[in-house]
């Protein structure tokens, strides 16, 4: 047995028994024609952009990852130097494997959600570029690198995907929600209490029925709305009846010295000023310098004066301005207003009066009749903020779709600036301006 032993290993030390060299018998011309071509690929490698050699993050080389796994059949590629025709089938055949293996299943994603991994691998041809697609790719790029590269590419064809189906949302929701027509100006008079006795619009209209009878007087009454500081508003048919009944209430006996009828004002245009500093000095004469500051700094000619004012950042405060059409005219495609020294950012002002509380036009949340909130967000009286609702309903736009019979959505809260009533609203008051 010991003498066996010492053969054995001397036929291992002689070389007998050692394993054949598979390697492809390659002669001396080629060996130095393949020693030429490694220079000259080590050449090209060092004249690579520092961005082109950027480094993989270490989760992509994982071993059983997909650029694990393509690392490593490339280091193989390199390590036997195999070129040419041979080279290609071989990242052909192993591209067409990989695309199919469950280590590419694990980085894919469904079909429903755009372009998966899977899909990259079977677009790439040998040379790493996307079948049917020009991708600007400099040739020092290595194998792996061109995937990276085309991978960052479906990415942002998938973002241009979503934005686009997003694009196509919008454009369905202003097909299908179509805008609402104003309503008509119908000849309308005021009615304001001049007593103390009258404290509500609900007390003027019963003041108004007890002592009229517009069927005896041949009035057609087209409207009457609860208005600011008591009053109504009496809509009717044409001109005529409007001096008919406002004559008719102000000579009355009973009403003369109750209540007092006058046309409306036609709303004047209105701009509103931002981010005006507090002044400790009275408020009229406030307004009032400021304004002419205004007026002489931006040329502008005819009355101005300031219906209110709304809250804006610490004690800064935007002044609602009204001013005459002509005034308007020499403004109106500014963007800042001139005043001394400085100036203000301003645009035209155009926002229907509404309750915050009711939700309802037409009157403020401090002449409100209602006793509890209306949510913005569902149709239930509570705080907005207590609500636990996921998907807003519009309670104005549920009531006009009820009482009109027309489709238009209502998957909005109340105060939207989108909300096609308030919309509607918007272009009755600018109807109702007078630009001229």
């Amino acid at each position: 047995m010991a003498t066996k032993r010492k053969k054995k290993n001397v036929k291992m030390k002689t070389g007998e028994n050692r394993p054949k060299d598979k390697r492809l018998c390659i002669p001396p011309k080629g060996k130095e024609k393949e020693r030429n071509d490694g220079i000259a690929n080590a050449e090209k490698a060092k004249n690579v952009d520092a961005s082109e050699n950027e480094i993989i993050p270490e989760e992509n080389k994982q071993p059983f990852g997909p650029l694990g796994i393509l690392e490593t059949f490339e280091n193989i590629i390199n390590k036997y130097r195999i070129e040419g025709n041979a080279a290609k089938e071989l990242r052909d055949l192993f591209l067409n494997v990989l695309s199919n293996s469950s280590a590419t299943k694990m980085n894919s994603t469904d079909d429903n959600h755009g372009p998966t991994f899977a899909n990259v691998v079977k677009n790439l041809n040998s040379d790493g570029n996307i079948v049917g697609k020009k991708i600007p790719l400099k040739p020092g790029l290595t194998f792996i690198r061109r995937i990276q590269v085309s991978k960052k590419l479906l990415v942002e064809e998938k973002r241009n995907q979503i934005q686009q189906k997003i694009i196509n949302s919008n454009e369905n929701d202003q097909k299908t929600t179509p805008l609402l027509s104003p309503k008509a100006n119908l000849p309308t008079l005021v009615v304001r209490p001049i007593t103390e006795e009258i404290d509500t619009s609900i007390k003027m209209r019963k003041t108004l029925e007890a002592n009229i009878s517009p069927k005896g007087m041949e009035i057609q009454i087209m409207g009457l709305k609860p208005a600011m500081g008591n009053r109504v508003l009496v809509q009717v048919e044409t001109p005529e009846m409007v001096t008919k009944l406002k004559d008719t209430i102000n000579s009355h006996t009973n009403l003369q010295n109750v209540c007092k009828a006058t046309t409306p004002q036609i709303r004047m245009p209105q701009i509103i000023i931002y981010d005006v500093e507090k002044s400790e000095r009275p408020r009229e004469e406030e307004e009032l310098d400021f304004l002419n500051q205004i007026k002489l700094s931006n040329d502008i000619v005819g009355n101005m004066r300031v219906p209110y004012r709304k809250k804006g950042r610490g004690s800064l405060s935007h002044w609602v301005i009204s001013l005459e059409p002509k005034a308007f005219r020499i403004i109106k495609d500014k963007t800042r207003l001139q005043c001394d020294f400085g100036s203000y950012r301003f645009r035209e002002f155009v926002e229907p009066l509404r309750c915050f509380k009711c939700l309802k036009y037409g009157h403020v949340r401090s002449k409100c009749m209602q006793r509890e909130d209306n949510c913005s967000k569902c149709l239930e009286m509570h705080n907005y903020k207590n609500c636990t609702k996921q998907n807003p309903e519009c309670r104005n736009c549920k009531e006009y779709r009820k009482r009109i019979k027309i489709v238009i959505r209502t998957d909005h809260i109340a105060t939207s600036e989108h909300c096609p009533v308030f919309i509607m609203e918007r272009d009755q008051l600018i109807k109702q301006t007078n630009y001229e």
